[in-house]
């Protein structure tokens, strides 16, 4: 351990508190708000122009990761949207639906099946992207459609007066954020049977946000990077130190204020990343009977140490 380390356990509050907020600040630098992936296609044939999506990786991580994976191999480059469904008898949806066929109309093949995240409490609304699949609830691949208009009907729905029947529905990802004028000119191009006359082309998906997508939420993930680490720390203890009594990220027991409880649960979520079982329910790190910022020197301590 460094001797500064050491002697900081002997400082007062006030040259803790110091110390801590000289740590945190250039810890914090270059840390910015977590954002959500986008995407923009860009379409020729029948209708020209961009869509630019917005990806919920939060409210579907797998589903967001499923998508960006087939993005970054160029999986949809030249492949076509094969289905323009509006509301008719046949085909009662409004969808335009691609990800699928190429300009042969051959079925390309895809990667394996991912699950049903339609729980997520998003809606097939308007302007909306979700996944297609097959009866089989977790059968998704790469075949994405857009609703072109509301189609609540596929959404993940219970049954009160029968708890026992739930239906399934698509499961909501994204968002247009740019481009529904070109959503809504393909909704309206000559189709026979929901195939549009003339081929409507992705000619290139590319991320044009990236952002890290979190497979499985971590406690303790504040700035959204799918880890556990000094960034979060600094997160957190930026806002222990500065801002106590104001709610933010850092404050995991949703008790409107951020103070040692948060920490305690920070600093088990911590162990538990990096094997470190002495952080685990353990609240008195400092082993003086009282939980207090000696505790969060502590754990500094430790990180700063090799604890990663």
């Amino acid at each position: 351990m460094p001797k500064m380390f050491k002697n900081l356990l002997r400082f007062g509050r006030s040259s803790r508190t110091a110390f801590f907020a000289l740590l945190i600040f250039s810890a914090i630098v270059g840390i910015s708000a977590g954002a959500n992936p986008q995407v923009t296609l860009q379409i020729s044939g029948d209708v020209s122009g961009t869509i630019v999506l917005e990806l919920y990786a939060e409210e579907a991580p797998i589903t967001t990761a499923n998508f960006l994976r087939y993005v970054k191999s160029g999986f949809y480059n030249d492949l076509i949207f094969h289905r323009v469904a509006n509301g008719v008898a046949e085909d009662p949806l409004f969808v335009i639906q691609g990800g699928g066929l190429d300009m042969s109309h051959n079925p390309k093949i895809p990667g394996p099946a991912i699950i049903n995240e339609s729980s997520n409490g998003l809606s097939n609304l308007r302007g909306t992207i979700a996944m297609a699949r097959e009866n089989h609830s977790d059968s998704a691949t790469s075949q994405f459609f857009i609703n072109h208009q509301d189609n609540t009907g596929l959404d993940y729905r219970l049954y009160p007066p029968n708890p026992n029947y739930i239906s399934v529905g698509y499961c909501v990802f994204g968002k247009i954020i740019d481009g529904l004028d070109v959503m809504d000119e393909i909704s309206g191009v000559a189709t026979t049977s929901s195939v549009p006359d003339i081929d409507i082309i992705i000619d290139s998906a590319i991320i044009t946000l990236d952002e890290p997508v979190c497979m499985e939420k971590l406690d303790g993930d504040i700035d959204g990077d799918c880890d556990v680490d000094l960034g979060d720390y600094a997160f957190f203890a930026d806002t222990w130190l500065m801002e106590n009594s104001t709610p933010h990220e850092a404050n995991f027991n949703f008790d409107d204020i951020v103070n040692m409880v948060d920490f305690v649960i920070f600093a088990a979520a911590w162990g538990t990343v990096y094997g470190e079982t002495r952080y685990n329910g353990a609240c008195d790190l400092h082993s003086d009977g009282v939980i207090d910022e000696q505790d969060l020197v502590v754990f500094t301590e430790h990180w700063l140490d090799g604890g990663q």
